[in-house]
């Protein structure tokens, strides 16, 4: 059941970021990694590219060389 929000009241990025990967973990992806980029909308990576990559970066680990 969808919750009702008055007009012109939108949920924190981390509400929807919490019920998109609450999706993926109900259809049987175990291993959700979630993420929020302070200061960015729908282009994260033009927005705060520095952030992104830092996210990116502490995800996947160190380069190899």
């Amino acid at each position: 059941m969808r919750r009702r929000r008055s007009a012109g009241s939108e949920p924190s990025p981390s509400t929807c970021v919490d019920a998109y990967a609450r999706g993926f973990r109900d259809a049987g992806v175990r291993d959700v990694t979630t993420a929020v980029v302070a200061d960015a909308g729908y282009f994260a990576q033009e927005e705060q590219p520095a952030a992104v990559w830092t996210l990116i970066r502490d995800f996947t680990g160190p380069a190899v060389s």
